[in-house]
């Protein structure tokens, strides 16, 4: 998957994200795209997670909203779509169960997509 356009070992191009089964393609400009088996999160510049928050959470109620993300009842939980994400030209499917963190305290459930400040890289 390497793609020499964005000059970093196991990069390629992010461009474009669907919900669920819904077949619309929300094409976003071009970005650089960086794989990463280590992290347990999806990041991306913060208007695409800001996007992607409300698009998931709009008929969720929050039951906490922090500046680190929106917080609500783990019941709700099996409600969310997947989210795929167009790397490489390819869309990959990450069902709701993966980008959930649960909180083990208060057993609240949030979103594990996490803004990268100031960076335009997925």
């Amino acid at each position: 998957m390497d793609d020499p356009k964005w000059g970093h070992h196991w990069s390629s191009k992010v461009d474009g994200i669907k919900f669920g089964s819904d077949d619309k393609v929300w094409y976003i400009p071009e970005a650089p795209g960086l794989t990463d088996s280590g992290s347990s999160c999806i990041t991306a510049p913060s208007d695409y997670v800001d996007f992607i928050s409300q698009n998931l959470l709009r008929n969720i109620s929050r039951t906490k909203i922090t500046s680190t993300g929106d917080y609500f009842n783990c019941s709700d939980a099996s409600s969310l779509p997947s989210i795929s994400i167009r790397f490489g030209g390819y869309f990959f499917e990450v069902p709701a169960s993966d980008y959930l963190l649960v909180d083990d305290t208060t057993g609240e459930c949030s979103l594990c997509i996490l803004k990268l400040s100031g960076s335009n890289f997925w």
